[in-house]
C-alpha cells in the first residue's frame, strides 16, 4: 500500500464527510455526482500526490481484501466487502480514477 500521511488524511477527511453511511445517496446519479466532486477536492489538496492517489485506488478495486478497505469500512459504516456493496465501491472507484485522469491531464 502507497503511504503518505498527508494523502492518508485527506481521503479519511473525505470519507468521514462525504461516504458515511447517514448521507450517502444510494442511487446511480448520486454516487456519480460523488466520484467526480471527491476528484475534484482530492486533486485540489494534493495535486502532486494524484499517481499514488490513483495506485491506491486501482489496488483496492481489484483487491476485496485490500487493508485500506478496513479504515473505509471503519470511516463510513459501510461494510463495502459485501457483494452488492462491494460491485458499488468498484464502479465507484474506477469512475473516480478517471476523474482523477482528466483533471491530471487537463492541469
Amino acid at each position: 500500500m502507497i503511504r503518505t500521511e498527508h494523502l492518508e488524511n485527506l481521503i479519511l477527511q473525505e470519507l468521514h464527510c462525504y461516504y458515511h453511511a447517514n448521507v450517502v445517496v444510494w442511487s446511480k446519479e448520486g454516487f456519480s455526482s460523488l466520484a467526480e466532486q471527491t476528484a475534484i477536492r482530492l486533486h485540489d489538496g494534493a495535486p502532486k500526490e494524484m499517481d499514488a492517489l490513483i495506485s491506491l485506488l486501482d489496488e483496492v478495486r481489484s483487491n476485496r481484501q485490500h487493508v485500506f478497505l478496513d479504515f473505509l469500512i471503519e470511516e463510513t459504516w459501510i461494510e463495502w466487502r459485501e457483494d452488492s456493496s462491494w460491485h458499488c465501491l468498484q464502479i465507484h472507484l474506477k469512475k473516480m480514477t478517471q476523474h482523477l485522469k482528466r483533471l491530471i491531464n487537463a492541469s
